[in-house]
């Protein structure tokens, strides 16, 4: 996880991640909650654009913005 090292064999079940790099092994969504958290420390240290790594699943602006309004 720390190392970076990024692989599909890393998550064979939904629900436990076990680095097959480097042996570390949690829960997944902490694994996820962690990597939410240091994405936005680089957001904030380096000034990393928000946008780069934009996720293709997130839903368009207009669909959002009716149901807001």
């Amino acid at each position: 996880m720390i190392s970076g090292h990024v692989s599909k064999d890393n998550r064979l079940t939904q629900a436990k991640f076990l680095c097959v790099d480097c042996g570390y092994e949690n829960n997944a969504d902490v694994v996820g909650a962690i990597n939410v958290l240091e994405r936005g420390y680089r957001l904030l240290a380096c000034g990393e654009s928000a946008q780069s790594g934009r996720s293709m699943k997130q839903e368009p602006t207009e669909a959002t913005s009716q149901i807001t309004a």
